[in-house]
């Protein structure tokens, strides 16, 4: 192996969510001199590798419909020894599994597990698995401290072998930048008074859209024109949209799909949400701290480790929609602490969770990694 080392990016799925987001970050922002990255990815539309194409990046979408189908792995498996790969990293469970043991059989120099969030899903036998093919992997990263204790407790991993190097948040315009008439416009928000909020989460049951349903139904008679803007690719096949019709509160809500420039639905948005039920550091929370706008959450994974509650947002309970609703009550009628917090979030995040630090801290453990398999 020589510089610049070739490192393969595995990602489980190619749609584009906050895991997806970071794999580009990182990519685009590796020093090139030191690596040259490839992007696969298993499952989805493609949208990550069109993106990685876009910036000049190398990726190829690996149509693996099924977790062990052959073909796809076999392709894997002559990426990394054609292209003489010095190092891949996986994300999620789906690439992690079969991708540990075909990447050192196919000659990696060194391996990285990703570990996205704390997980509480996962059955015995994703467990067990986890655990039989950890002897493969060289490090672990966690996004998060929550996320590397969940797996250091789970999967009995070696502490010393799991390092978290938290996620960044995507560069973006500070929201009063933005030409807000022309926003309120695109979004027909013209005739609202407001408040409007964002919800940036692909529909997942754990984003916990139906909690945000149910603190509407308890807002709109104080707030009619309300607005809940939700950006993200509906995973539960027009669920929540129903459900908001069933609850009376439809009217409210505007289901927006995937969004390429989230930046301008938080930038419209006076302030935004994230009730879910578990997390490992959203990508989302980040992005909307670094527009500017606060975030009211729930404290579940790593988001207490960057949301202080009353310093840089507000925390409300998992699952519990009056909580919910008093807070977006709370933020809607009182300016000054609005304000308040939105300035700290913003510190926060460049303080703590700048693309800077994310990529030094990758870069210094790949080359650490690197430089131990030379010698």
């Amino acid at each position: 192996m020589s510089r610049p080392y070739r490192i393969v990016q595995l990602t489980s799925s190619s749609n584009i969510g906050g895991t997806e987001r970071k794999v580009l970050v990182l990519v685009e922002h590796l020093d090139r001199q030191l690596f040259e990255p490839i992007v696969l990815s298993l499952v989805g539309s493609g949208r990550l590798i069109e993106r990685c194409r876009d910036l000049g990046i190398e990726a190829e979408h690996l149509n693996c419909s099924h977790p062990v189908r052959l073909r796809s792995w076999r392709r894997f498996f002559e990426i990394l020894r054609n292209r003489n790969v010095a190092l891949v990293h996986l994300y999620g469970l789906r690439a992690n599994l079969p991708g540990r043991p075909v990447a050192r059989w196919a000659g990696a120099g060194a391996i990285v597990g990703g570990i996205e969030s704390i997980d509480p899903w996962r059955k015995w036998y994703h467990t067990a698995l986890d655990r039989l093919t950890a002897r493969w992997v060289d490090r672990f990263v966690a996004v998060c401290e929550a996320a590397r204790q969940a797996a250091i407790r789970r999967e009995g991993f070696d502490p010393s072998h799991v390092v978290v190097i938290p996620n960044a948040a995507c560069p973006m315009p500070a929201a009063e930048s933005c030409d807000a008439a022309a926003l309120r416009q695109r979004f027909a928000l013209e005739s609202s008074d407001g408040p409007i909020l964002a919800h940036i989460a692909n529909l997942w049951p754990e984003k916990r859209h139906r909690d945000l349903i149910d603190a509407a139904t308890l807002l709109v008679e104080r707030f009619p024109r309300i607005v809940f803007l939700c950006a993200g690719r509906d995973e539960m096949n027009g669920a929540n949209q129903r459900y908001a019709v069933e609850r009376g509160v439809a009217e409210r809500f505007q289901w927006l799909g995937y969004v390429g420039n989230v930046s301008e639905v938080i930038a419209v948005a006076d302030f935004a949400v994230l009730p879910s039920s578990h997390e490992g550091l959203p990508v989302s929370l980040l992005e909307v701290m670094t527009v500017g706008r606060t975030m009211i959450a729930t404290p579940v994974g790593g988001v207490p480790e960057v949301v202080r509650d009353g310093v840089n947002g507000l925390l409300v309970p998992p699952r519990e929609p009056k909580a919910l609703a008093q807070a977006i009550e709370r933020l809607a009628t009182d300016m000054e602490l609005r304000r308040r917090l939105e300035v700290e979030a913003r510190d926060t995040v460049r303080r703590d969770y700048s693309i800077e630090r994310m990529v030094q801290g990758t870069q210094r453990l790949y080359l650490e990694l690197l430089e131990r398999h030379r010698s």
